[in-house]
């Protein structure tokens, strides 16, 4: 049990260190992983909807989680997880994804 309570935020701070979020002209992506590095992207051509979640820690720190879903990817959504100002960073999203018209 103590080897837990001490493993369990060792591996979030680990995989929070390595995490990376980014959107281009085509894609999103998302850089994380404890060991090794992996990446996960999504075209914007291929998603179908999007959403924020706030929850209740997230409210004191500002942060939240944003959620873009395309259902090809087999039930495998991109999280942009504790972002901060999450509202103001899918209006942005969405807006560089209108402004482009890029779907």
């Amino acid at each position: 049990m103590a080897l837990s309570l001490f493993t369990l935020p060792y591996w979030y701070a680990k995989q929070y260190k390595n995490t990376y979020y980014a959107y281009t002209n085509k894609r999103l992506i998302v850089r994380s992983g404890v060991f090794g590095i992996s990446y996960a992207s999504m075209e914007y051509k291929d998603l179908t909807s999007s959403s924020v979640s706030v929850g209740f820690l997230d409210k004191a720190c500002n942060t939240g989680t944003l959620r873009f879903v395309n259902p090809s990817a087999h039930g495998r959504p991109i999280l942009f997880k504790y972002v901060e100002n999450p509202y103001v960073l899918m209006k942005e999203i969405k807006d560089y994804i209108n402004q482009n018209d890029i779907k």
